[in-house]
Order: C-alpha cells, then sequence, then structure tokens
C-alpha cells in the first residue's frame, strides 16, 4: 500500500500553488504529458513571465515545478528534472516599511469605537500577526502581570476560520503590554462579555470577509481624521495590519532592546529574516545616526585638543626645568596656560605652584627668557 506524501499545509500555502498552477503552469503545460516536458518549454514560460514583470510569481512558479519534477522522479516517471539550469531573472523584494511620524501620531489620536481602539492599539503595541490577534482570547490577556501571550492562531478556509497552533514553535510566546495598551485593554475587557478578543457580532471568531470589513471601517475613520473622503485617500493605501508588525521592530530597535529579545518577541526562529525583513532604516534613522557621529566627532575633536594642550604644556614645563626661572618668567608661562587637570604628574617646579593673592600674576617677561624657553622645544 503506498505511503501518502501530502503534507499538512497551510490553507493560504495550498492556494497560492493552485493559482500558480491555474495561472501560469497549465495554460502554458497543460497539453503535455509530464515526461515530455523539456527545459526549453520551461525557459519559454518563464521568459514570458519575465517579460510581463512577473518576477515573484516566477519565484513561486519555480518552487512548484521543482515539486512537481521531483515528485515524477520519485515515481520513476522522469529520470531528470528539467528545471535543473533554467535561467531566472533576479527577483527585487519589494520595499517594506514603518509608520510615519505623521502617520502614527493620526492613527493613535483619532477617534474610534472602544473595540477598535483596542485592536487597533493591540497590533501597534504588540506587533503580532493578524492570525495571532483575531485568536486571541480573554484568558491571552494578564492585565495583573502585564502580560499577553500566543497561543493559538487563525487561518482561513473558504473564508471561515480555522484555529490551530502558530506556525512555528518560536511563535508561542508572552510578550509585554506597555502601559498605554494596558489602560486601553483594562476598559475594554470591562466591557466585552465574548470569549474571544475580538469577537463578530455573535460572538464568535471573525470570518475573513467580517474582518476585512471591521479593518475597513477603521481605516475609513482614520482616513476621514486625516483630511480623506471616500473618494480621497489621505493616508498611503499600504498601510495594512501587517505593517504593523514591521513598525513594532522598528519601535523594538528604538527603544534599544537587543536583537534575540526582539526575535523572541516577534515569534521568530531566525535573527536574520527579522532582521533582513521586519527591521527598517527610515529618513529619521539616518539623521538621528548623523547627529550621533557629529557629536562623536566633536567630543573626540575636544579631547583631542585638550590632550594637545596639556601635552604642550608639560613639554615646555619640563624643558623650562633647567632654566631655573622664577618670578616674572614664570608667572608670564602659567598666566597664558592654565594648569592641565594632572599638573600634578608633570613634574612641575615648585615656583609654578605659587599663588600671589589667589591667583598668577601677570608681569612684563624678558624677550630673551621668552626665546630661551622656546628653543628648548626644538
Amino acid at each position: 500500500m503506498p505511503v501518502s506524501r501530502e503534507k499538512s499545509l497551510p490553507v493560504t500555502t495550498k492556494r497560492m500553488y493552485q493559482t500558480t498552477l491555474n495561472l501560469y503552469i497549465l495554460p502554458a503545460l497543460g497539453d503535455y504529458k509530464v515526461k515530455d516536458i523539456r527545459k526549453t518549454n520551461l525557459q519559454l514560460l518563464i521568459n514570458r513571465m519575465a517579460e510581463k514583470g512577473l518576477t515573484r510569481s516566477i519565484e513561486i512558479t519555480k518552487v512548484t515545478l521543482n515539486q512537481i519534477f521531483e515528485m515524477a522522479i520519485d515515481e520513476d516517471i522522469i529520470f531528470k528534472n528539467p528545471t535543473r539550469g533554467l535561467v531566472f531573472p533576479k527577483h527585487v523584494k519589494p520595499k517594506t516599511r514603518s509608520l510615519t511620524e505623521e502617520e502614527t501620531k493620526i492613527i493613535l489620536t483619532c477617534p474610534l469605537e472602544l473595540k477598535e481602539r483596542a485592536f487597533i492599539s493591540t497590533l501597534y503595541y504588540t506587533g503580532i500577526r493578524r492570525g495571532e490577534i483575531i485568536a486571541l482570547s480573554k484568558n491571552d490577556i494578564n492585565l495583573e502581570k502585564k502580560e499577553l501571550y500566543i497561543k493559538n492562531a487563525v487561518s482561513f478556509e473558504h473564508n471561515q476560520a480555522v484555529l490551530k497552533t502558530p506556525k512555528s514553535i518560536a511563535a508561542i510566546r508572552k510578550i509585554p503590554i506597555p502601559d498605554d495598551l494596558l489602560a486601553i485593554l483594562k476598559d475594554y475587557c470591562e466591557q466585552t462579555n465574548s470569549f474571544f478578543l475580538f469577537p463578530s457580532n455573535t460572538g464568535e471568531i471573525m470570518t475573513e470577509t467580517v474582518l476585512k470589513r471591521f479593518w475597513k471601517r477603521i481605516i475609513g475613520k482614520i482616513n476621514v481624521y486625516a483630511g480623506g473622503n471616500n473618494k480621497v485617500f489621505a493616508l498611503s493605501k499600504d498601510i495594512s495590519m501587517h505593517i504593523f508588525r514591521h513598525n513594532y521592530t522598528t519601535i523594538l530597535r528604538r527603544s534599544g532592546v537587543d536583537a534575540k529579545t526582539a526575535q523572541v518577541l516577534l515569534g521568530h526562529e531566525s535573527i536574520k529574516m527579522m532582521l533582513e525583513v521586519y527591521d527598517h532604516i527610515s529618513d529619521a534613522d539616518v539623521s538621528l545616526a548623523t547627529d550621533k557621529i557629529n557629536q562623536f566627532s566633536k567630543l573626540t575633536q575636544s579631547k583631542l585638543s585638550q590632550n594637545s594642550k596639556r601635552n604642550f604644556v608639560i613639554r615646555i614645563t619640563k624643558a623650562l626645568q633647567p632654566l631655573r626661572l622664577k618670578g616674572s618668567a614664570w608667572s608670564w608661562w602659567t598666566d597664558l596656560n592654565p594648569r592641565p587637570a594632572d599638573y600634578k604628574s608633570a613634574a612641575l617646579p615648585t615656583e609654578l605652584h605659587q599663588r600671589n593673592g589667589g591667583s598668577y600674576r601677570a608681569r612684563t617677561c624678558d624677550p630673551l627668557l621668552v626665546r630661551q624657553m622656546l628653543s628648548q622645544l626644538s
């Protein structure tokens, strides 16, 4: 009896493969038997997709085709994978970003219903995934310890929510609740009696359609608050639930949270993915870095200047020692050059320490003595 090799894939992954088959692979190769497909057929398909700029779809098509032909090899249908050696265009990942200061201000100050405010504030202050926030129950919120627990996640199958365990062990985690979010959640939890934290009107987990409508209503209110209307969008159209996850990573970095801790809070198995995908350097970050570099440079120059002056004073003082100068000569030198901070370790002659009325007096010095002092430095 053959053993099934089917794996339990997320619904979104299955949907991605099916879409790739229907849109690209079957229209181009559907009339061929697997054993009759050649590398030239596949390269032609890739080239046509590249001409349309479908670089991301090419990546998915590449993975799908490779799995098909590897399976065919295992079943002894073919003996060589025709995807090997194909030329693929370089995929440039779309640039992601965090919220701007203006967007943040608008989102955090916009008048919203309590449920809407609690929902978007939870996204902002915790950076959890869409499927994670929908799966939250009131038992996952510990207001006393100021902690939020991620134990479950939701995926959608034919619009219906399916409760499941998170995508990885790392995704099962606890996240601190900041004070600003804590106050909102306290008020919200007192007013909701459902098991799930953000349920539908029936008290059940939101369906995909209900979630989209709920989010659209929130964004619509924020858009109006920002000066837009039904026809004019005042905010950037890429503000989604997922952008708050990118933004949370940036908040952690700017708050001084180390990369390992940020990885745990975000529920990532790899620090590399977090740094490459979710951390963003904005113009404000570059400006801040420039200011810090300038401050460091000024501090360094100041220290170098102080050290240079101190060393010069020590050098000339040591050079003056053999001259056994006193009185007006020492007064002239010490008035022009205040004592260095470590003058006691500079082996200065006793005359330099003598004061007259609390300070050194400036007197006219014999030019010959001055020339003698300076000649000792050459």
